[in-house]
């Protein structure tokens, strides 16, 4: 094994697959193997500590001292990593998604010209101010395919069955149900506040319908700790996870690395073909 080819090479596949917004683990465990003399098991090893150590430091970011980015370098971000992401997921034209607890509406932009003039997308959010900032966003981008949802936090949701393709639920999990003042927890997100909007949005999915998920915050701000207590509520719901991913996020105007799971609804991981 060469230790001076090895390092160079795992750096630089790194490097490039950061800049397009991806994992760089499907490219680096090749070339180690077969360009380094790398063992198989050495370099799974080396690669799965790496991502670990990545969703670490992207926890830190968050919680501790975020690195802020420019309205430029987010645009570029969407322009980019974030288009290549939430077509990923699933996100086509003429697909009707929606962005619940949208904020600013990152991804809700996004989403918006992916789908075109055939496609819907809907913003969900309780902070009326930012749905107002962001229809005035869309309307200046020529975007006529954004309607707005606002919500008190009532479960229900406006929108008929078997009438959404992809819902986007990215750092908003940990926020149903939950309560907070002064930056301390006065009640937890709890299960049974989950399960209750995973029923609602199992109600509006299509058959073939996406839930993409991205769930920071599940230690401090819930009732479990772990993606896998979060997969399996999803699947108490009718919803069996279809595949999950890295890549590059943008989380309270901060670009972070984060890991995705996308879940089908159980009737469309049945379909021949889907």
């Amino acid at each position: 094994m060469n230790l001076w080819l090895t390092l160079p090479i795992t750096a630089a596949t790194g490097l490039v697959a950061g800049m397009v917004g991806i994992s760089g683990g499907s490219f680096k465990v090749p070339l180690m193997v077969l360009a380094c003399g790398v063992p198989m098991r050495v370099a799974v090893g080396a690669i799965t500590k790496e991502l670990q150590a990545a969703d670490t430091s992207a926890s830190c970011r968050v919680s501790g001292e975020p690195r802020r980015m420019t309205k430029a370098k987010i645009a570029s971000w969407q322009r980019n990593a974030g288009k290549r992401l939430l077509e990923r997921v699933g996100v086509a034209a003429g697909k009707v998604v929606l962005d619940f607890g949208c904020r600013e509406g990152n991804y809700a932009k996004i989403a918006a010209q992916i789908v075109g003039p055939t496609g819907m997308v809907y913003a969900l959010d309780k902070n009326h101010q930012v749905l107002d900032d962001l229809m005035r966003s869309v309307r200046e981008k020529g975007l006529g395919n954004v309607v707005r949802l606002d919500t008190s936090g009532n479960v229900l949701l406006p929108l008929r069955d078997a009438s959404v393709d992809v819902v986007l639920l990215y750092d908003v999990l940990h926020l149903i149900g939950w309560s907070g003042e002064s930056g301390k927890t006065i009640r937890c997100s709890a299960t049974s506040d989950r399960r209750a909007v995973l029923k609602e949005l199992f109600r509006i999915s299509k058959p073939t319908g996406v839930i993409s998920i991205y769930c920071p915050h599940l230690a401090t701000h819930t009732d479990v700790d772990s993606e896998q207590d979060i997969a399996k509520e999803l699947e108490s719901e009718g919803f069996d996870l279809r595949d999950g991913f890295y890549a590059t996020l943008v989380h309270d105007s901060n670009l972070v690395q984060g890991h995705i799971m996308n879940f089908m609804s159980r009737a469309g991981t049945n379909c021949k073909p889907c």
